[in-house]
């Protein structure tokens, strides 16, 4: 009798409980978009679709006709409980507020009407969309770091980097905020910005003179620590989101990977969420409980928190991440606010659509030897008179699709304003250099003026089986070889060491994009072989053993 009257009471309080939750529950949003690139309009990438800003918007300002939210879906429309969150929301005063944009950084540079306009129309996007708060990405630092109060100024946001510190002052530069605070309907959202420390390696050294990038968990637990005791002027956040331009990717079962990620949600106590960005991958799930989200690339996804928190208390009851595409149908879209901003950009789009050329179609893949890269290098390396050529993998951004080529297609396969730089290496140096550039950390390093056999099941640093010249002669360790890069790889770029090298010499008139229009100008078609220069022999031993 006594055990049935406790179960009797227990039940009461869970359904109480449960009434509670229900009646003093509210819902509040974030919706972070990341890597967004510049992609105002809608094209294609290597047959991959873009939206473009107008699908964008349209798809994140959408109606919701359901309260449920399927964490699978793929259309947008009637999937994500947002009732006119972002025009309506944008227009209004933080009381009242249920959503908040947010963008995990590199906002601007991709594409030839970003680089025209050094982003005005990215930022006038990111306003009309109600925009509040941005990381910090590496390609921010393209420029240099001249822009950022404008951008901020124009676009009606805040950049946070809490872990970007000045050299002198040990605290962040002057144009940007470790965190900022937004009130979204009364709960007190809290957003620490993170850089990724791969952004020494991923901007030219120039761009980052008197600037230093400190270890993202130890800061980031200093900034918890503080704004848990409440030292802010707006008090005690109810909700700590790390916005951070930290990669990550994921696993089919789930799993979530990226070393720095990890450190982050493991090393530190107090995180709500974290968004992530820079690895441009659909990655949606938890680390250590923590709901992580990343929301691809180029505006062709977005994610979404879905925070419940108490009505009375603001205490959080429960944090859901998901991660939703932005559905692309081939139409033009229209529309008054969003394609009037366009418009004013139209003489720009016309000003690089001259045709130079013609090809079938070149797709290019980062993460082996490309019939483009190769082509690049090879472009490289006669412009400057070296016997050889290396390109990092990631300063090619895209492929050619098939039909004609025009002058903003090679801003797009090469957006940064790289010059040469050549150079004398030894034998025994450019051997370290392609074993970096194959060790599969930074993808697959494109090269010209080498035949090369390697082995990829060996440990990183000992693949390469032999190297030689067009002609077959090997690769002498004592003997110099004259070598190009591009000026960002020289200072280290993508982690690309060149100490030793003598010689080194900068080629100011040389940029890698010009090289390309000149040259296909000339050939008026474009047409590549493919790449036979690498080798791969673990895949021949795979083969024999099967």
């Amino acid at each position: 009798m006594f055990k049935n009257k406790i179960f009797s009471i227990s039940l009461i309080i869970a359904i109480l409980s449960v009434v509670s939750f229900t009646l003093y529950a509210k819902t509040v949003y974030v919706i972070e978009f990341n890597d967004f690139h510049g992609m105002l309009y809608e094209h294609h990438l290597d047959k991959d679709a873009v939206s473009g800003a107008l699908y964008f918007k349209s798809a994140i300002e959408n109606k919701v006709s359901s309260n449920s939210i399927d964490a699978d879906a793929t259309e947008v429309p009637g999937a994500v409980h947002l009732s006119n969150i972002i025009m309506e929301n944008a227009m209004k005063d933080n009381e009242g507020r249920d959503a908040v944009v947010v963008s995990g950084g590199d906002n601007y540079q991709g594409t030839i009407v970003s680089y025209d306009t050094k982003g005005l129309p990215v930022n006038q996007m990111f306003k009309l969309i109600g925009t509040k708060v941005s990381a910090i990405g590496n390609h921010e630092f393209d420029w240099g770091t001249k822009y950022f109060e404008q951008w901020q100024k124009d676009g009606g946001f805040t950049f946070v980097a809490a872990n970007l510190l000045d050299d002198k002052t040990g605290n962040c530069p002057a144009w940007c905020k470790p965190y900022v605070i937004e009130n979204v309907d009364g709960v007190k959202i809290a957003f620490i910005g993170l850089v990724t420390l791969e952004t020494t390696v991923t901007t030219s050294a120039k761009n980052l003179v008197g600037l230093h990038v400190a270890d993202p968990w130890t800061v980031a637990q200093k900034w918890i620590d503080y704004l848990k005791n409440g030292k802010d002027p707006m008090g005690k956040p109810d909700v700590i989101i790390a916005l951070t331009h930290i990669p990550s990717s994921q696993e089919e079962n789930g799993k979530i990977l990226g070393e720095e990620i990890n450190s982050l949600c493991t090393k530190t106590k107090g995180l709500d969420a974290v968004l992530s960005a820079h690895s441009h991958l659909r990655v949606c799930g938890t680390i250590n409980d923590i709901p992580v989200i990343q929301a691809k690339c180029y505006g062709k996804m977005y994610g979404i928190l879905e925070i419940k928190v108490n009505d009375s208390t603001n205490k959080v009851e429960s944090i859901k991440p998901f991660v939703y595409d932005v559905p692309y149908s081939g139409k033009t879209l229209t529309e008054n606010t969003a394609g009037k901003i366009l418009d004013k950009y139209q003489d720009i789009e016309k000003k690089y659509s001259r045709v130079i050329g013609k090809t079938s179609g070149i797709p290019y893949n980062p993460q082996t030897l490309s019939p483009l890269g190769v082509y690049m290098a090879e472009l490289m390396a006669k412009a400057s008179g070296c016997q050889i050529a290396m390109v990092n993998p990631y300063g090619i951004r895209s492929g050619l699709d098939a039909g004609n080529i025009r002058v903003e297609d090679l801003f797009r396969i090469s957006p940064f304003n790289n010059t040469l730089v050549s150079m004398n290496v030894t034998g025994a140096q450019l051997q370290k250099i392609m074993e970096y550039g194959l060790s599969g950390k930074i993808g697959c390093v494109q090269f010209y003026g080498l035949n090369v056999v390697y082995d990829r099941s060996r440990p990183v640093g000992q693949r390469i089986v032999s190297m030689s010249l067009p002609d077959g002669l090997p690769i002498e360790k004592d003997k110099i070889y004259s070598l190009c890069v591009n000026d960002f790889m020289s200072t280290g770029g993508d982690g690309f060491n060149f100490e030793g090298a003598k010689d080194m010499k900068i080629h100011k008139e040389l940029f890698v994009r010009d090289l390309m229009m000149q040259d296909i100008e000339k050939r008026k078609i474009l047409e590549l072989p493919p790449a036979t220069e690498l080798k791969d022999i673990s895949k021949e031993e795979q083969k024999e053993a099967a």
